[in-house]
C-alpha cells in the first residue's frame, strides 16, 4: 500500500507482467478515515492499473493532501515567526551589550561589573541561539522509503518527516531495460529524483549500472534488495528455479538475461555497484565470502527480520555482519511482505532471533546507524548538543527495575505494545 496521513491506497494485481504487456486482472481501492468513499475498479492491462492509481493519488493530493499541507504550512510559518522573534531579541541583546560597554568604557571588560554583565548576557545569548537551532532542527526528521510511482514522493512534501523517496526501476527484458533507461534520461536534469534498482533478479545489468552511476553522480544512496531468498540465489547461479518460472508465466522473459553464475553479492560486485553509498537490503542468503566482499567495499546492510520471518525465507546472519564491521541498519520492507511496518517490532524480532546482540546495538541499528548512512547524524539519530531536540517519549509496561540495562532490554522486546509520542 501507499500510506500517507489518513489515506491508504492499495494496489492488487493478478497476472500482470513485469513489462506491462499483459494482464489477467487488476484492481485498486482507496479509503481514508472511513469518510472517503471506497473506490474499487478492475482493469485488463497493467498500464490501466497504473493510470487508476495515479488518478487516485491526484484525487488525494487535490483534497485531503492540500488540507494537510495547509495545516502544516501554518505550523511551519508559526515556527518561523517564533524564530524571527528570537533573532530580534538576540539582535537587541547584542545592541544592549554594545551600549553598556560604551557607556561604562568596558572595552576590555576588566571591571567586576563588566565581567558579571558579560557572563549574564552571554548566558542569555547562548540560550537564544539554542532556541533558534532547536526550531531549525525540530522540523527535520528523516524517513527513507521505496516505491514504484514518482507521485508517491508528494506524500512527504510539507510534513514534519523529511521523506526521501526512492523510485524502484525493474526490467529484465530488453524492452523493460529500454523503458528504464528512457525514464532515467528524461529525469537527468532533476537531481532531486531518487532512483534505484529493485534487485539483481528483476533489473537488468545495464540498468543497474546506469542507476548506480546516476546515484553516484548526484551523491545519492543506492539501496537494492539482494540475497533475500534461496530462489534468488538459484536464479542467478543457474538461471532456473521459481523466479524463472514466475517471469516466463508473466511474459517477462525474453532470454536476453544471461545468468551470471554467481551469488547475488558477487554479481553486484562484478557490476561494480558496491561501495560505501550502497545499501544491500536483506542479505539473508550470504555466506562468509559474500560478507567479506560487503565489508571490503564498505557497503551497508539493511536487515528486515519481520519480513524475512513472514515470508519464511530464513534469517540474516547479523552477528557475522557485525563481527566483520559491516554497518547494519533496520528496515521493514513493505506491507506486501510484512504485516507490521514498525521498527519496534523489527527490534523485537531481531532480538528474539539473535539474543546475543546487545540491546544497545539493536537500538543503534534502528536509529543512529541510519542517520549516519544518510549523512545527517549531526542533526538526528542521537540526543547531543547540536542535534534536534525533537524525540520520542515511550510508554508501556515498563520494567520494575529502572536501570539502563533493564530499560534497553525492554525497548527491544516490547514490540507493538510500545506507545510513543513526539516531544518537541
Amino acid at each position: 500500500p501507499y500510506t500517507a496521513s489518513c489515506l491508504q491506497i492499495r494496489v492488487c494485481t493478478f497476472g500482470i507482467s513485469c513489462n506491462g504487456t499483459s494482464s489477467d486482472h487488476g484492481g485498486a481501492y482507496a479509503q481514508r478515515d472511513g469518510e472517503f468513499v471506497e473506490i474499487s475498479m478492475t482493469c485488463s492491462a497493467a498500464k490501466e492499473a497504473a493510470d487508476i492509481v495515479n488518478e487516485m493519488l491526484r484525487l488525494f493530493l487535490a483534497t485531503r493532501g492540500d488540507t494537510k499541507r495547509q495545516e502544516l504550512s501554518r505550523k511551519l510559518n508559526g515556527l518561523e515567526e517564533q524564530r524571527g522573534r528570537v533573532q530580534n531579541e538576540l539582535d537587541a541583546a547584542n545592541k544592549n551589550l554594545d551600549a553598556i560597554r560604551e557607556d561604562n568604557h568596558l572595552t576590555d571588560l576588566e571591571q567586576p561589573a563588566g565581567r558579571y554583565f558579560q557572563h549574564t548576557i552571554t548566558i542569555r545569548l547562548n540560550s537564544l541561539e539554542l532556541q533558534k537551532n532547536e526550531l531549525d532542527l525540530a522540523i527535520k526528521q528523516l524517513q527513507a522509503d521505496i516505491g514504484n510511482l514518482q507521485e508517491s514522493r508528494e506524500f512527504g512534501r510539507g510534513f514534519k518527516v523529511d521523506l526521501r523517496f526512492f523510485q524502484e526501476l525493474l526490467g529484465l527484458t530488453e524492452t523493460g531495460i529500454e523503458a528504464g533507461l528512457s525514464l532515467l534520461a528524461a529525469a537527468e536534469n532533476d537531481p532531486d529524483l531518487l532512483f534505484t534498482a529493485h534487485s539483481p533478479y528483476s533489473t537488468g545489468p545495464e540498468l543497474i549500472r546506469k542507476l548506480k552511476e546516476r546515484a553516484a553522480r548526484h551523491g545519492h544512496l543506492f539501496p537494492i534488495h539482494v540475497a533475500e531468498s534461496s530462489a534468488e540465489t538459484a536464479f542467478l547461479a543457474a538461471g532456473n528455479g521459481p523466479f524463472r518460472d514466475f517471469l516466463e508465466e508473466r511474459n517477462a522473459w525474453d532470454d536476453s538475461f544471461v545468468s551470471p553464475g554467481l551469488s547475488p553479492i558477487a554479481y553486484l560486485d562484478r557490476l561494480g555497484v558496491l561501495d560505501e553509498r550502497t545499501l544491500c537490503v536483506h542479505c539473508v542468503h550470504c555466506d562468509e565470502d559474500d560478507l567479506e566482499v560487503v565489508a571490503a567495499r564498505n557497503s551497508a546492510i539493511c536487515v528486515c527480520p519481520g519480513s524475512n520471518r513472514y515470508l519464511e525465507v530464513g534469517r540474516a546472519p547479523v552477528p557475522h555482519m557485525l563481527a566483520k564491521g559491516i554497518r547494519v541498519v533496520l528496515g521493514t520492507d513493505s506491507s506486501a511482505s510484512n504485516p507490521h511496518l514498525s521498527l519496534w517490532q523489527e527490534m523485537r524480532v531481531l532480538h528474539e532471533e539473535h539474543p546475543g546482540i546487545e540491546p544497545g546495538e539493536i537500538i543503534r541499528m534502528a536509529g543512529r546507524n541510519g542517520a549516519e548512512l544518510m549523512g545527517i547524524s549531526d542533526e538526528i539519530g542521537s540526543l547531543e548538543p547540536g542535534c534536534s531536540s525533537c524525540f520520542l517519549a515511550v510508554s508501556g509496561d515498563l520494567p520494575e527495575k529502572a536501570n539502563p540495562e533493564a530499560i534497553l532490554e525492554w525497548l527491544v522486546s516490547a514490540g507493538l505494545s510500545i506507545v510513543t509520542e513526539w516531544v518537541e
